[in-house]
């Protein structure tokens, strides 16, 4: 799960990772463009949150499609 954060006029965001190390994580992070142009930086947190796997989310495409 992933998205950005809409306020204080900065650009931030969150992603949750399910990864067996803070390493593995790290490395998926880092990955993203806006950590590779520099505009943003890693941070990890582990955490312990509920198993979500049985929820299924579906988002329209653009145009309603």
């Amino acid at each position: 799960m992933a998205g950005p954060f809409l306020d204080n006029d900065r650009i931030r965001g969150i992603a949750i990772i399910n990864a067996a190390s803070a390493e593995e994580a790290r490395n998926i992070a880092s990955a993203d463009p806006m950590v590779q142009s520099g505009r943003m930086a890693v941070e990890i947190h582990p955490a312990m949150l509920a198993d979500v796997s049985c929820v299924l989310m579906e988002y329209q495409k653009a145009g309603g499609k």
